[in-house]
């Protein structure tokens, strides 16, 4: 049984937020998820959006966010990003967070809470992505 492509499973995902939220987070793509990201990264894609969502949530008070996946040549990005009161100064990792770490980390990847501009904060997960990939 084919499973549902990878924009489905994100908006499904975004979906399921909104009433925590309180808006629909607005999402975006580029590049040819669908084709390209097996089902094995789409977990993680997923678990990525459901946890950055899950903290804008808990934590920011936003009134708006976007949900941004980027495939390029060499490296697949998910952004996950709010206008709400931005990312502690001292954070502790939380074990959502550690987790987006560590799967990014076992995929050669980044992860980053960053403060966005003007406000708020911007979650990066980054991997490469590519025929360079074993």
């Amino acid at each position: 049984v084919q499973r549902p492509g990878l924009r489905h499973r994100v908006l499904d995902v975004a979906t399921a937020a909104t009433p925590a939220l309180g808006w629909s987070p607005r999402l975006s793509f580029a590049g040819a998820v669908d084709l390209f990201v097996d089902d094995d990264l789409a977990d993680d894609v997923v678990a990525v959006v459901r946890e950055g969502l899950a903290n804008v949530a808990r934590h920011a008070g936003a009134g708006r966010g976007d949900v941004r996946i980027e495939l390029t040549g060499d490296r697949l990005v998910v952004v996950v990003e709010d206008d709400g009161a931005g990312p502690p100064a001292h954070p502790e990792r939380s074990s959502g967070t550690q987790n987006l770490a560590d799967r990014a980390a076992a995929r050669g990847g980044t992860f980053a809470l960053l403060p966005a501009e003007p406000a708020g904060t911007r979650l990066e997960w980054t991997i490469p992505f590519g025929e360079e990939e074993p």
